[in-house]
C-alpha cells in the first residue's frame, strides 16, 4: 500500500472541515496532489485558485478514479448516497470523516476495498496543530494526521464514538465563553471590549493545555486556590448541577451518535 508521498488524495465534500485538512496539507512543504469533489463549487473553487496542488474534479466518480486514498466528509444525511456506487478499487484506501456511520456500515457501501478508517479532525489542523483520533489507521491515515499534527489512533470503535461525542463539546465551549463576555456587558464594559478579555484569558490558558503530558485535574486545583473566587465558582456551578447536566448531555450525544449509551 502506498503513502501520501507517493499517491494523490480525493476528498468528497468540502465543508468546513475538508476545508481545513485540504489548507493544511496544501500550505506545507511538499503537498500532495489533491482532488476535490466538485460539491459546494465556490469552496472547491477557492482552494484550486488558492493552491496549486488542488483540482477540481468533475464528479465524484472522477475522485476515485484519480487517487488511491479518498476521504470522505459529507453529511450523515446523503453520505450513503455520495459514496456508493463509485468505481472503488481493491487498492483503495478511504478514510471516513462521518459521524456515527460505523466501520461494518462503511464497508458494506464501499466494498473490496484495502483499508476503512475512520477520522475525527478538527479545525485546528489546518494550522496542522492539535490530535486527531483515528479508528483503525493505516498508513495513509498516519501519513496524512501526523503531517497535521498528531494522530491518536484507537482499535475500539466504542472508544472511537466517546471521542466524537466529545468534539460535540466545542460549541457549548464558546457559549460558555458568550456567557462570561453578556455577563461583563451588563456591568457597563462595552461588547467588543469583552470579547477581548474573555477570549485572551482563555487563550492564554491554551498554553498550559498544549503541555505534554497535560493532567487537567492537576490544572483544575492549580487554578482554584483554596477560598478564592475560582474555587467559590467552581463549587457554586457544581452545586448548581452544571457537570452532572454536562455528563447527561454527552451521555444523549453519545446515543445519538451510535444508537447505544
Amino acid at each position: 500500500m502506498t503513502s501520501i508521498a507517493h499517491g494523490s488524495i480525493g476528498v468528497i465534500g468540502t465543508g468546513s472541515i475538508a476545508r481545513s485538512v485540504v489548507i493544511g496539507l496544501s500550505d506545507a512543504t511538499d503537498p500532495p496532489s489533491i482532488h476535490l469533489s466538485p460539491r459546494n463549487t465556490d469552496v472547491a473553487e477557492e482552494l484550486a485558485r488558492q493552491f496549486p496542488n488542488v483540482t477540481v474534479c468533475a464528479s465524484n466518480e472522477e475522485v476515485v478514479e484519480t487517487s488511491p486514498c479518498v476521504l470522505l466528509a459529507v453529511r450523515p444525511q446523503v453520505w450513503l448516497d455520495a459514496v456508493q456506487g463509485l468505481p472503488w478499487r481493491p487498492d483503495h484506501s478511504a478514510i471516513s470523516f462521518i459521524a456515527g456511520v460505523n466501520l461494518g456500515t462503511l464497508r458494506e457501501a464501499l466494498g473490496d476495498v484495502a483499508a476503512i478508517a475512520r477520522a475525527i479532525p478538527l479545525p485546528s489542523v489546518a494550522r496542522r496543530e492539535g490530535v486527531t483520533v483515528t479508528y483503525r489507521a493505516d498508513v495513509w491515515t498516519r501519513s496524512i494526521f501526523d503531517r497535521l499534527g498528531e494522530t491518536l489512533d484507537t482499535d475500539d470503535e466504542g472508544t472511537f464514538d466517546a471521542f466524537s461525542a466529545a468534539s460535540a463539546t466545542v460549541a457549548a465551549h464558546i457559549a460558555y465563553l458568550q456567557t462570561i463576555s453578556g455577563w461583563l456587558t451588563q456591568h457597563s464594559v462595552a461588547s467588543h471590549d469583552a470579547d477581548r478579555y474573555v477570549a485572551s484569558v482563555f487563550a492564554n490558558l491554551a498554553d498550559s493545555l498544549r503541555e505534554s503530558p497535560v493532567d487537567l485535574a492537576a490544572l483544575s486545583h492549580e487554578y482554584a486556590t483554596p477560598g478564592g473566587l475560582n474555587e467559590n465558582l467552581r463549587r457554586m456551578l457544581a452545586e448548581a448541577g452544571m457537570w452532572d447536566a454536562v455528563q447527561s448531555a454527552l451521555d444523549q450525544t453519545l446515543h445519538s451518535v451510535t444508537g447505544r449509551d
